[in-house]
């Protein structure tokens, strides 16, 4: 279903940039390439600006958590410890070093 949504809002996108021109028996059709480079480029930017809002927005509210309400709850007598994810690391070798 999602496949669909993308390539229904593809179509539909490329369908406002494609112009069809019909002269007698010839039709031509062009495509304004700038418009598009210029859509693609906002498009990455404005995912990229969510994106990392999106993260901003979760370490924000993780150190609200540990910082203010984790505390506060310990006053009361409920210690609660939310995990952290560690990735994992390569050994150090000495001959990288």
């Amino acid at each position: 279903m999602f496949t669909l949504l993308i390539a229904a809002t593809l179509g539909a996108y490329t369908s406002q940039r494609i112009s069809v021109v019909r002269d007698g028996e010839i039709v031509s059709m062009s495509l304004d390439h700038k418009r598009v480079w210029n859509d693609v480029i906002a498009f990455f930017a404005a995912i990229g600006f969510i994106c990392g809002r999106a993260i901003s927005t979760g370490r924000n509210t993780r150190n609200y958590f540990d910082n203010a309400i984790v505390p506060w709850l310990n006053n009361f007598g409920i210690s609660i410890a939310l995990p952290s994810i560690t990735l994992p690391s390569l050994p150090a070798s000495p001959t990288l070093n």
